[in-house]
């Protein structure tokens, strides 16, 4: 289980580092890297939503996803409302609190958590994982979206995309209409690739960010505090006086402990956001989560 963990870990500073050493040494341009970050945000991304939605079942698990559904909601209220606070008490610079607020919602719920709920659960912790994601994946497009609304000029291609592709799955899905065989595994071929090149795309506007002053930035420990602990143990505190089922609380645990969404960056830097403090929270709360994530497994 632990070896999971570091696995996972060690896979994301490894992209990080590939991604830092191509800005360094100039292999691509900023101009390629833009693109690269047009593909993923507007062509593979939405695959992979269309996918997803296409292939969960949602009545398999019955009662029990109905449970999920409710702590998801509840997880996501929590986070939601301490962004609303932040944003509306001013305590850190407009530039900043869209990005707070999306980082400190959004966790990497499916390189991080897919593998380390199927480790401990198998195909019943995937199922209720995917519910997570399917969640998250409706809210990053909608309530994630609105928190830079102030920073977008005309963005509503990858809006439009993201949610045409999950409405659309979901209608596929609903009508159990068939798709073929080989036009899955080839969107299934482009998801593999998504989550490892946003990584290294993350990796090179790293590179424009390190410097002796970066661990200063308030705003970095105030994601990294609350999408890492402050929340998490809030929560763990809240599940543990619920009986549920041990899949869905440990699901429910490892997915909000997961660190910053991977591909943070990539949505940030599209919606004119500050990309290089998003880039950081992905770096630091990674490394965090690694530690908590390892504590966790101690009370599963």
């Amino acid at each position: 289980m632990i070896h999971t963990i570091l696995y996972e870990g060690i896979k994301v500073f490894l992209y990080f580092v590939i991604g830092y050493f191509i800005k360094k040494y100039k292999v691509l341009n900023e101009q390629i890297i833009s693109v690269l970050r047009n593909l993923i945000i507007n062509v593979t991304i939405p695959l992979i939503l269309f996918t997803s939605f296409y292939k969960i079942n949602f009545l398999k698990e019955g009662p029990s996803l109905l449970v999920m559904i409710a702590g998801v909601f509840i997880y996501y209220g929590l986070t939601f409302v301490i962004g609303w606070v932040i944003e509306r008490r001013n305590l850190l610079s407009k530039a900043a609190i869209p990005v707070v607020r999306y980082c400190t919602m959004f966790g990497n719920v499916v390189f991080w958590g897919y593998p380390i709920c199927y480790a401990l659960f198998g195909d019943e912790g995937i199922v209720h994982a995917t519910l997570f994601v399917v969640i998250q994946n409706i809210l990053k497009w909608s309530v994630g979206v609105s928190f830079f609304k102030h920073n977008r000029e005309k963005h509503s291609l990858e809006i439009n995309l993201s949610i045409m592709a999950m409405a659309i799955g979901l209608v596929a899905n609903i009508t159990q209409i068939q798709i073929p065989v080989f036009a899955l595994r080839t969107i299934d071929k482009l998801g593999d690739i998504t989550i490892p090149m946003g990584l290294i795309i993350t990796g090179t506007s790293l590179y424009a960010s390190t410097n002796r002053k970066w661990l200063r930035d308030s705003a970095l420990w105030i994601i990294v505090v609350i999408k890492c602990i402050a929340v998490p143990f809030v929560f763990m505190l809240f599940i543990s006086q619920i009986d549920v089922s041990i899949t869905v609380r440990g699901v429910l645990l490892i997915q909000v402990f997961a660190p910053v969404h991977a591909s943070s960056p990539l949505f940030i830097a599209y919606q004119k956001g500050d990309e290089q403090l998003a880039s950081k929270a992905v770096l630091v709360s990674t490394f965090i989560s690694m530690i908590m994530i390892i504590i966790l497994t101690k009370f599963l």
